[in-house]
């Protein structure tokens, strides 16, 4: 609990809300991990680990970015949706852009784009070498 703050450097926060502060690298390279790993199990094709990639993570009660909602109507595959749930989207028409979203507890949503490194195009190339 002592984690948690309900007046974080002094803020008077509203009703029932409380400040959960998180190390920020920690989180994207834990989310990045667990990405490559459900990529690779879809694709059998491994991500880099220094690949560009951008995280959004979306608190508790908070709308999702716009491009979150472009997945609406994918297939989900988590296997404990009420623990862990996500779904992906792959984009060529948008440099191989792949967009992931997950679900943890029913409560917090991680995005994650990236360009897959298979593209073909220059930007691709010089981005992540020949595939």
């Amino acid at each position: 609990m002592n984690e948690f703050e309900r007046r974080p450097s002094g803020l008077v926060l509203p009703p029932g809300r409380v400040a959960k502060r998180f190390q920020g690298e920690r989180v994207h390279r834990v989310a990045w991990k667990i990405v490559r790993g459900l990529y690779f199990y879809h694709f059998r094709k491994p991500l880099e680990e220094d690949a560009p990639k951008h995280l959004e993570i979306v608190p508790p009660g908070e709308t999702p970015p716009k491009s979150f909602f472009v997945l609406s109507g994918t297939e989900n595959h988590g296997r404990h949706p009420g623990v862990f749930d996500y779904t992906f989207g792959t984009y060529p028409h948008e440099h191989n852009c792949n967009y992931w979203a997950m679900l943890l507890w029913n409560r917090i949503i991680f995005t994650m784009a990236f360009q897959a490194p298979t593209c073909g195009c220059a930007e691709c190339i010089a981005m992540f070498g020949t595939s």
